[in-house]
């Protein structure tokens, strides 16, 4: 099977489109390959979901190049096209559709028409039931297997031993979530109490978007004995990685901003803790997958404000395991593509379309 990704640069939506990819590997040989395909103008993308709604996903491929730039038209026609982020969704249907080929794509489709996918990959329980809607987790290329090899490195280089360790997970303003200089310090605060009452240390990760108060907070406030490793982004500081933390941490504590850093701790089979600031107000979208996952016991919701005096009734670590997210993604990908008409499959594009217009895209890119 060759799996064609379209990626739009931004890594997050990449890694969901991989994590699409892994979790094919694991029931069919896979070969994938990856187009940039960025749109050039946002303002394209109602006039582009209008024709392709209206068109059934036929637009001349000679047209391709003046809406996004990248890579061009693949030279060989896929077995599938994946791709997730609102930048690559009309072109997951354009060139699916003028290449004849099955396309699979995560998350919203933004308007456009849901018959236009093979499969459309979604968290939304309200889709359940609903073709061609694949009812799942958002997709992270984090396999708990892989995860636990990085947790031994780390372990070992850092001399840890056996011993115990959470975790921080830090974003920062966003999503409608604003962290205050009082936030970061009651954090810390209870990070420190937390370490003495549960004889625990902490690997902390803060992201580009956490902030140089949240960075100079925590590392003036945490006392060195209780963390075992820190990567602070902006200061550029500690050489620990993300997937060791993953892996290494029994328990995670994630703000609540960040939805992929929450789906990724999710992924790596822990008990996880989202941490709210004193101010909040977080769009229905966001909301929805924390209510989705907050409901399946993935996540457990917590203020900063009083998680100092917290004595966590939730499940010990080892007693409650969160999603085998790419098993699961794995068996629901397997049943899809077998059950896929090969009718269906059949060349999508108008007779004679997609050999000539391919070739003269690709000469046109």
């Amino acid at each position: 099977m060759h799996v064609l990704i379209l990626d739009e640069g931004r890594a997050g939506h990449r890694n969901q489109s991989r994590a699409v990819v892994m979790a094919l590997r694991r029931s069919f040989p896979v070969e994938e390959s990856v187009g940039l395909c960025k749109l050039r103008l946002g303002v394209w993308q109602r006039p582009l979901r209008w024709w392709l709604n209206r068109r059934g996903g036929r637009l001349p491929l000679a047209w391709f190049g003046f809406f996004y730039k990248g890579d061009g038209i693949p030279a060989a026609v896929p077995d599938l096209i994946v791709s997730a982020g609102g930048s690559t969704v009309h072109a997951n249907v354009w060139l699916a559709r003028m290449l004849g080929c099955p396309n699979l794509f995560c998350g919203e489709i933004r308007g456009l028409r849901p018959d236009l996918f093979q499969g459309i990959i979604s968290a939304y329980d309200s889709h359940a039931g609903k073709s061609p809607y694949l009812i799942a987790p958002t997709p992270v290329p984090i396999d708990p297997g892989g995860l636990a090899e990085k947790a031994r490195d780390l372990r070992k280089r850092e001399g840890l031993g056996e011993a115990r360790c959470w975790s921080l997970l830090v974003g920062g303003d966003g999503a409608g979530y604003r962290y205050t200089e009082q936030d970061w310090r009651e954090l810390a605060a209870a990070m420190t109490k937390l370490a003495a009452s549960h004889s625990i240390r902490w690997l902390v990760t803060t992201s580009r978007r956490s902030g140089a108060v949240a960075e100079d907070v925590l590392t003036k406030y945490l006392p060195p004995q209780i963390v075992a490793a820190a990567a602070y982004a902006g200061k550029g500081q500690g050489q620990v990685g993300y997937h060791e933390i993953l892996g290494a941490a029994e328990r995670h504590f994630c703000t609540e901003d960040s939805h992929m850093m929450i789906s990724e701790a999710i992924a790596s089979g822990k008990p996880v803790v989202t941490l709210q600031p004193a101010c909040f107000h977080t769009d229905p979208s966001n909301r929805h997958f924390l209510e989705i996952y907050q409901r399946n016991g993935w996540i457990h919701h917590h203020a900063i404000a009083t998680l100092a005096d917290t004595d966590f009734p939730y499940p010990t670590p080892g007693t409650q395991r969160g999603p085998a997210v790419l098993d699961d993604l794995a068996t629901l990908l397997a049943d899809w593509w077998s059950g896929l008409s090969r009718d269906s499959l059949r060349r999508q594009a108008e007779p004679g379309v997609e050999a000539g217009e391919a070739e003269q895209a690709r000469g046109d890119t």
